[in-house]
């Protein structure tokens, strides 16, 4: 059973929805960066496929791994997302007004629930 205060709502388990995208927005921010680096190296290098290194291989590889862990986590925040819907509240910042917002870790209310 949820328990209710008036200024506590007990949430789910788990990170919230906006810890998601918080996770998702510090890995997004990390492709950006790290993504152009094995291009630049391979460039300045004057590599062709015949010369190219075994590490800049491995660098090439993980532009995939970041892309594929920025997926998981969209769809481990739109899950936890729709979740906390359904429980009737939200940790994400205006896009449910109609639903009380929590702070992510504490589920203090932040903003109450439009009329």
């Amino acid at each position: 059973m949820r328990v209710m205060t008036e200024d506590h709502i007990e949430m789910l388990p788990g990170l919230s929805a906006a810890d998601w995208s918080r996770i998702l927005r510090s890995r997004v921010r990390w492709l950006a960066l790290f993504m152009p680096v094995p291009f630049a190296i391979y460039y300045v290098s004057g590599a062709s496929m015949d010369t190219i290194p075994l590490w800049l291989y491995v660098l090439f590889g993980l532009i995939p791994l970041f892309f594929a862990l920025s997926v998981f986590f969209i769809v481990a925040a739109s899950i936890k997302a729709a979740r906390e819907v359904k429980a009737r509240y939200t940790t994400y910042d205006g896009i449910h007004p109609e639903l009380p917002q929590l702070e992510s870790r504490t589920g203090i209310v932040l903003r109450e629930a439009a009329a």
